[in-house]
C-alpha cells in the first residue's frame, strides 16, 4: 500500500523471467518448515489489540506530512475503533459513516518500534474482503528510511488486494529513487478454485540478502533478485529492517471508489501474523593472501585471496583498504587483484556477508617500498580524468596527507582513525563529504593525468555562507582559486569549477587548500575541457526530474502556477520536453511565477547561433489565445572571480533577448504559429542590458554561480512573463549553441552529429543514433560516472554520411549513470543512459 501509489496498468503478470522477477507457479515446501525459528508472532488470543506489539496510525495521513488520502487518494479516515479482537481474530471493518469530513472509516496498524526486522519469512493467515473500491494490504515499509524519502528506501507489498478482483492478489516491490523517480516490479496469483473471500488464505515472503519470495498457501508464484536504491548499493533498500502494516483502505489509485455495488460494512480477518527468522552462526573469513606485514614492491601487482566458512549462503566477499572498498567477488576461490600499486603502509580488510546479512572480517597490514610515506587512499593513484571522492585524501596523516587545525574527528563515519571530519551525505545518493572545513586547512590527493592538456575542475559543495578553495597540481603553488556564493545551506549540494587549467601528463600531487571556513565537499572531478568553437547542446530535459540533471528552476513573488516535465507530446528532437507556467499578477500587473535554466560553464568563441524547440500551446494542445514574452537571458563571469554575475562585479555581463509569444502580430520577435517551432537566434541580438533581474524580479540575484571566468557562458535563463491578462505557458527542449544558421529542422541532421538513445532508461539494451554530414571517422564510447570506458561501440571507425545507428548491450554492468560519448569532426556528443535491470 505505497505512498504516491502510480500503476500504468493494473495488470503487471509475467511469464517466466523478465530481468530479477521469475514467475515459479507451483507447490513449493516453504522454508519456514526446514530452517526457519519463530522469533514473534500475534495470535490474536486477547480481547483487544496488543498495543506492545502494534501501534494505530489515525486520520487521513496529513499528520505524517502526506496529503490527504494517505497519498494515495484513499476516502476513508482511520480510527483505532475500527479494529477489534475476539475469538482469536483481528478484524478490521471498513464502514461507510461520516466522520470528520469524510464518509468511510477503517483502521491501519503497524509494528514500528515494537517489530522491525532485516530479512525472514513474514506469514498472515486472513479472509479478505470483497467489493469495488475495497483495498486490504498486508506489507512492510523501512523503519527509518535511511536510503531517503519513499521509495529510495523500498516497500515490500507481501499481499494487496482489490475487491473487485475475489480471485486476485499480488506482490510489489517499490524502490529506485525518491518520488517522482521511483519504480516497482511485480507479479500477481490467480485462485483456481474459490475466492479470497470465502475462505482463509496463507500469504508470505520470504525475504534474503538479495532475494524476495511470495507465497500463497505454500505455492512460490514470484522471486525478485534485482532491484536498486538510488541512494545506495545492492542490496538496498533491502537490507535494513522493515517493519509490518495492517490496513484497509476505501477508494484509492489502485481500485478506484466504491459504487452502488460495493456492500458496507467490509471486515478484513486476519487469523494470526507471524515472523520466523534463521538461526545460523555468522561467516567467517581469513586473509591468506599477501602474508600479513608483507614487503611488496612499488607498481606491483598485489592479489588479496581470502577463505571463507559460512553454514548459510555467501552472497559476497569485499576486500577493502581502510574503509575504501577495493573490489568484491561472490564466487569462490574470493580474490581481487590491483594493479599498479603506489608505494606506502595500507591496511587491507576483507568482509564477508552471507543471506541472513550477517558478517565476518579479517584485516592484515603490508608495505609497499622501504617505508610508510604520503600513499593514495585505494593503493593507486586517482585516475584523470575521473571522480575523487573528496573523503579519500592521502594517507600519511596530520601534515603530509592533509592539515587539519582541529585533530579531533567529531563525526567518526569514515576514516575515523584521521583527523579530518567527514560526514554521511545524501547527494544524488549516499555517500560521504568533508565536513566542518576551516580556513587554512588543506588536502593532498595523488593523482595521474594520463596526458598533458587543458583540464576543467569542479568541486561538488555545501554551503550556508561562501566558500573559496585554491587550487594546485604538483608542487603546492596555487594555480587557481575557486570562489563560491552559498548553495542554501549544508546540505544543498552544488557543482562549481574552474576551466582551462593545463596540466602536465604523469603522477603529481592535487591540492586543496581552504581559503574560507563551514562548507563542505563531496567530490572532486576533473574532465578535459572542451575545445573552443564546439557546439554546445543542453539535452536532457526528459530524463525524471530536470532539476536533478543539472537544471536549475525558481519562483517569483507573483503569479501562479507551476513547472515540471511534460511528455504527453514530444517535439521533434528526441522525446522529452519541460513545461514552465506563468500566472496574471495581481492587480493586472503583468507578472512571472518564475524561470528555468543550465548551469553550464563553456566556451562561446566561435559560436553565432542559440536554438531551441518551443511549443507555446497550452498542455492540453489547445490553440493558445494566450500573450508572453520569452526572456532568454545568458549571463557570464568576464571577470574570472567566480562569484556571483551581477552590475556591480567588475566585468560580469548578462545578454537578454526577448522573444514575444501571441496569437497574432508580426516581425522576427513574434511567434504565432502552433505547436513545436525551431527558433534561431543570433548571439549578435542579445543585447547587454546587465540588470540580472528577471521580469523586474530580483530572482537571479539570489542564485549563485561559483562556475565560468574569462569570458566563459556561466547560466542560460528562460523566463515566461504573462502579459495578457491570462495564464500562460509553454514547453521546451533541446538548446542548441553553434555558428549554423539552421532555420530547418531538416538542416540539423546534415550540420550535426548530435546523439540520442532509445529506450532512455535502458533495460536490457539501447539504441544510439546520430547523423553525419559526410562521410568522417567516428568514436562512440560508453563512460561510466568516473569517466571511465566501460564499452567500445565504434573506435576511429569509418562512417558514412546520414542517419546512422549502434545498439549497446549492457552485460555485466551494474545498474546506474553511464554516458554515450560520440566523437566526429564536428565535435563531441554525450548522451546521459540510465541502467535501471
Amino acid at each position: 500500500m505505497p505512498t504516491f501509489y502510480r500503476f500504468v496498468s493494473r495488470s503487471f503478470r509475467f511469464s517466466l523471467c523478465c530481468g530479477g522477477l521469475c514467475l515459479l507457479l507451483g507447490t513449493v515446501p516453504p522454508l519456514a518448515a526446514q530452517d526457519y525459528q519463530l522469533v514473534w508472532a500475534d495470535e490474536f488470543d486477547a480481547d483487544t489489540v496488543d498495543q506492545t506489539k502494534w501501534s494505530f496510525q489515525l486520520g487521513d495521513g496529513t499528520d505524517v506530512g502526506l496529503p490527504a488520502g494517505w497519498g494515495n487518494n484513499e476516502l476513508e479516515y482511520y480510527r483505532a475503533e475500527n479494529a477489534t479482537v475476539a475469538d482469536g481474530m483481528l478484524t478490521i471493518t471498513a464502514k461507510q459513516e461520516s466522520f470528520e469530513g469524510y464518509d468511510y472509516t477503517s483502521a491501519r496498524l503497524r509494528t514500528l518500534g515494537k517489530g522491525d526486522w532485516t530479512f525472514g519469512r513474514m506469514e498472515m493467515r486472513a479472509k479478505l474482503p470483497v467489493g469495488q473500491g475495497i483495498w486490504p494490504a498486508f506489507w512492510m515499509l523501512p523503519s527509518d528510511s535511511p536510503y531517503g524519502g519513499w521509495a529510495a528506501s523500498g516497500e515490500i507489498d507481501i499481499m494487496e488486494y482489490t475487491g473487485d478482483e475475489p480471485n486476485r492478489a499480488f506482490g510489489t516491490l517499490h524502490y529506485g529513487g525518491p518520488w517522482p523517480n521511483n519504480v516497482y516490479s511485480g507479479n500477481d496469483f490467480f485462485l483456481t478454485e474459490g475466492t479470497f473471500p470465502e475462505a482463509f488464505h496463507v500469504f508470505a515472503i520470504e525475504w534474503e540478502y538479495g532475494a524476495i519470495r511470495w507465497y500463497v498457501d505454500d505455492s512460490l508464484y514470484a522471486t525478485q533478485t534485482d532491484w536498486y536504491s538510488t541512494a545506495g548499493p545492492y542490496p538496498a533498500p533491502f537490507d535494513v529492517d522493515f517493519h509490518i502494516v495492517l490496513n484497509l483502505a476505501v477508494g484509492g489509485n489502485l481500485p478506484g471508489n466504491p459504487d452502488e455495488s460495493t456492500v458496507f460494512p467490509q471486515q478484513y480477518m486476519i487469523d494470526y501474523v507471524r515472523v520466523y527468522q534463521k538461526e545460523q552462526a555468522a561467516p567467517t573469513v581469513m586473509l591468506t593472501s599477501p602474508a600479513d606485514s608483507a614487503m611488496l614492491e612499488p607498481g606491483s601487482a598485489v592479489t588479496l585471496t581470502a577463505d571463507v566458512v559460512s553454514e548459510g549462503v555467501v552472497r559476497s566477499v569485499q576486500f577493502f583498504q581502510g574503509d575504501g572498498l577495493l573490489g568484491e567477488d561472490a564466487e569462490a576461490p574470493y580474490e581481487l587483484t590491483v594493479e599498479g600499486i603506489a608505494a606506502g603502509c595500507y591496511e587491507l580488510i576483507a568482509t564477508v556477508t552471507d543471506d541472513l546479512g550477517q558478517t565476518g572480517a579479517d584485516t592484515l597490514h603490508v608495505t609497499v617500498g622501504a617505508e610508510c610515506v604520503q600513499a593514495p587512499y585505494l593503493m593507486r593513484p586517482a585516475p584523470l580524468p575521473g571522480r575523487i571522492e573528496a573523503e579519500n585524501f592521502d594517507l600519511g596523516g596530520e601534515g603530509t596527507g592533509y592539515h587539519e587545525s582541529d585533530e579531533t574527528n567529531l563525526t567518526g563515519v569514515y576514516r575515523t582513525g584521521e583527523g579530518v571530519e567527514v560526514d554521511a551525505v545524501q547527494d544524488g545518493g549516499a555517500g560521504y563529504a568533508v565536513a566542518g572545513i576551516q580556513a587554512g586547512e588543506w588536502l593532498s590527493y595523488t593523482v595521474e593525468v594520463a596526458e598533458a592538456g587543458e583540464y576543467d575542475l569542479q568541486l561538488r559543495v555545501a554551503a550556508a555562507d561562501s566558500g573559496a578553495v585554491a587550487i594546485a597540481f604538483g608542487e603546492a603553488t596555487p594555480m587557481d582559486t575557486l570562489r563560491f556564493a552559498g548553495t542554501g545551506g549544508n546540505n544543498q549540494w552544488k557543482t562549481v569549477g574552474v576551466n582551462r587549467l593545463m596540466l602536465e601528463a604523469g603522477v603529481q600531487t592535487l591540492w586543496l587548500t581552504m581559503l574560507q571556513s563551514d562548507f563542505r565537499i563531496n567530490y572532486v572531478a576533473v574532465t578535459a575541457s572542451i575545445p573552443p568553437g564546439t557546439p554546445v547542446v543542453f539535452d536532457d530535459m526528459e530524463h525524471g526530474a530536470p532539476e536533478a540533471n543539472g537544471w536549475i528552476a525558481f519562483n517569483g513573488a507573483v503569479g501562479g502556477g507551476g513547472i515540471g516535465p511534460n511528455n504527453a507530446d514530444l517535439p521533434p528532437m528526441n522525446g522529452g520536453s519541460y513545461s514552465l507556467q506563468t500566472g496574471w499578477g495581481s492587480g493586472g500587473t503583468p507578472g512571472y511565477v518564475g524561470g528555468f535554466g543550465r548551469n553550464h560553464p563553456v566556451d562561446l568563441s566561435g559560436l553565432t547561433y542559440f536554438h531551441l524547440w518551443i511549443n507555446p500551446d497550452s498542455l492540453d494542445g489547445a490553440e493558445r489565445e494566450q500573450t508572453y514574452t520569452l526572456e532568454i537571458n545568458l549571463q557570464d563571469d568576464d571577470d574570472g572571480d567566480n562569484a556571483i554575475p551581477s552590475p556591480n562585479n567588475g566585468a560580469d555581463d548578462e545578454f537578454q533577448y526577448n522573444l514575444t509569444v501571441g496569437p497574432e502580430g508580426s516581425g522576427a520577435e513574434v511567434i504565432t504559429g502552433q505547436g513545436w517551432q525551431w527558433v534561431s537566434i543570433p548571439l549578435s541580438e542579445f543585447v547587454d542590458d546587465n540588470s540580472f533581474l528577471t521580469g523586474g524580479n530580483g530572482v537571479l540575484d539570489a542564485i549563485s554561480t561559483g562556475n565560468g571566468g574569462n569570458g566563459q557562458l556561466v547560466y542560460v535563463i528562460v523566463t515566461v512573463i504573462s502579459t495578457s491578462g491570462a495564464d500562460a505557458t509553454f514547453r521546451t527542449d533541446y538548446w542548441l549553441f553553434d555558428d549554423q544558421d539552421v532555420t530547418d529542422v531538416s538542416d540539423l541532421a546534415r550540420t550535426h552529429a548530435s546523439l540520442q538513445a532509445y529506450p532512455n532508461p535502458v533495460t536490457r539494451e539501447a539504441t544510439l543514433h546520430f547523423a553525419l554530414p559526410q562521410r568522417s571517422p567516428v568514436s562512440l564510447h560508453i563512460l561510466n560516472a568516473l569517466g571511465q570506458v566501460v564499452d567500445v561501440l565504434l573506435d576511429e571507425a569509418s562512417v558514412p554520411a546520414g542517419p546512422q545507428q549502434k545498439t549497446w548491450r549492457p552485460v555485466d554492468l551494474p545498474n546506474g549513470v553511464y554516458f554515450g560519448r560520440l566523437q566526429t569532426p564536428q565535435g563531441t556528443y554525450v548522451q546521459k543512459l540510465l541502467l535501471q535491470r
